[in-house]
């Protein structure tokens, strides 16, 4: 069975954590490295949704 993923790209996924957990959400885990990626957390929302954090890998412009 397949499912949409939502990913939401951020500047700071320490910070991002924190704000979810001042919402009331959950993090699934902590943060994992994703070489030539970024990193990459599961979160839960206050309603249960399930949604991904990913802070990217700065590009040379």
């Amino acid at each position: 069975m397949q499912h949409p993923s939502v990913v939401i790209a951020v500047l700071d996924i320490k910070a991002s954590i924190q704000k979810v957990k001042a919402a009331g959400g959950q993090v699934l885990g902590e943060p994992m490295r994703i070489p030539g990626v970024g990193q990459y957390v599961s979160i839960t929302d206050p309603e249960g949704n399930r949604v991904r954090l990913l802070q990217p890998v700065p590009r040379n412009q």
